[in-house]
């Protein structure tokens, strides 16, 4: 089990807020590594670490921190272990939240593998490879109301499944320092404008 995602690529999995993540490391409910890259450091968990934070998400968080430990301590030592009991009353089941950690970071893998930085291409903005459309534009779009497929419909070179995507590798990689320019905000949401009469004019 080799597998180490940041701690927003973690949040982005699990679908526990990063600002959960971080807790939890720094509560010791979960071990994490430190690792340095491109002069930024960051923390980076386990898959273990992830089925831990997926039961936390699934309904686990609402329990005492110390019986959180001894959930997770079981299911990080003994990873065999399909399903953990900590005390007789209580079975946890850990195979499934395994799966689903590993379908989601199959879809996580996949919305990184379609987008691009490159300096010379709107800023440096991760973009959708082969296209000048940010990701970020994508799921301020979606945010805001439009479907998958009303994106997908103005922007040819695009699929729905693209547009899904884009909200993905946002929460993984979320922009550092202070705002960055989004030169496609005002296209977004002149986009948006279009996208609503003709959802409203679908309905009628």
């Amino acid at each position: 089990m080799n597998l180490q995602l940041t701690a927003a690529q973690a949040s982005a999995v699990t679908g526990l807020s990063l600002k959960a993540i971080n807790k939890a490391i720094d509560r010791g409910a979960i071990p994490s590594t430190a690792k340095a890259k491109n002069g930024v450091r960051k923390r980076y968990v386990s898959e273990l670490a992830l089925v831990c934070l997926k039961l936390e998400a699934k309904g686990l968080g609402e329990l005492p921190l110390s019986f959180r430990k001894r959930i997770f301590h079981l299911v990080l030592t003994h990873p065999e272990m399909d399903v953990v009991r900590p005390v007789e009353a209580v079975q946890i089941d850990v195979q499934q939240a395994h799966r689903e950690v590993l379908e989601s970071v199959g879809t996580l893998k996949q919305a990184e593998q379609m987008v691009t930085v490159d300096e010379d291409v709107m800023g440096g903005a991760p973009v959708v490879a082969g296209t000048r459309i940010p990701v970020a534009a994508l799921s301020e779009m979606l945010a805001q109301g439009a479907t998958a497929e009303e994106i997908a419909e103005g922007h040819p070179s695009l699929s729905a499944e693209q547009v899904r995507l884009a909200p993905i590798y946002v929460a993984a990689h979320p922009r550092r320092g202070r705002p960055a320019s989004r030169p496609w905000a005002e296209n977004a949401i002149q986009i948006r404008k279009t996208l609503v009469p003709i959802g409203a004019a679908r309905e009628r």
